[in-house]
């Protein structure tokens, strides 16, 4: 079975979660704890700390993890490109 690093699975959500925040904090929802950003916001901190505490002994959840991970990155980058445009400047 492939295990992958723990570091590989955390730069990924950790970018991922970087995005999201950045996009949640310029999405200025009147619905801020049921948005899809802080879901995944959520989840990509919890997928780090499982990552951080698990991924040493398990090479299934090693993969898991990447799987999951990759899937938050999906859904940043699918996110940003359903970003409202900028407002024009005058």
């Amino acid at each position: 079975m492939i295990h992958i690093p723990t570091w590989v699975d955390n730069l990924l959500l950790l970018v991922a979660f970087v995005v999201v925040s950045q996009q949640y904090r310029i999405v200025d929802s009147p619905r801020r704890i049921l948005n899809v950003r802080f879901g995944v916001m959520v989840a990509c901190a919890a997928l780090m700390v499982l990552a951080a505490i698990f991924n040493g002994s398990r090479t299934w959840l090693s993969l898991g993890l990447f799987v999951a991970a990759l899937l938050c990155v999906a859904v940043t980058i699918q996110l940003q490109r359903s970003m409202p445009p900028k407002p024009a400047q005058h």
